[in-house]
């Protein structure tokens, strides 16, 4: 009779310890998914103050080559819709986006940047972007 008992409270041990680590996963995907949030935030925050300061994108906008501010103001867009995508690309890699919710978004955002326009700001810029996020992007607009 003690042996099953003692069988039963290291099987109830083990199924405790399992739930410990499962909750320690849960909470570093949480934890991952909070830093990207924070990020992403700082990354809009910056690009949105360049974009609504005159004089600094009239300096950044000839700088990078373009006749007015208005393209310049065009191009920060653009990387803001596309820092955004990348958040949601590694949302969806560390769990935190299930795959219906990232497939919808991944349809969004082929039918957003396939116009030329948006293809040729892609080919200057994506080295800014990470790796993996690249090659998903370059993937997903090759499909269109």
């Amino acid at each position: 009779m003690m042996d099953y008992l003692e069988l039963l409270g290291i099987g109830a041990i083990i199924v405790g310890l399992f739930f410990v680590g499962y909750e320690l996963r849960q909470n570093q995907i949480g934890l991952q998914a909070q830093i990207r949030a924070t990020l992403l935030q700082t990354d809009l925050d910056f690009l949105r103050s360049n974009r609504e300061d005159e004089k600094l994108l009239a300096l950044l906008s000839k700088e990078w080559g373009f006749e007015n501010t208005d393209q310049g103001r065009h191009s920060i867009y653009i990387r803001e819709l596309t820092r955004t995508a990348e958040h949601d690309f590694f949302q969806y890699r560390i769990g935190a986006l299930d795959s219906e919710e990232f497939e919808g978004r991944r349809y969004m955002w082929s039918s957003q940047f396939s116009q030329p326009t948006y293809r040729d700001w892609w080919e200057r810029s994506k080295s800014d972007f990470s790796s993996s996020f690249r090659k998903e992007f370059d993937r997903l607009l090759l499909e269109r």
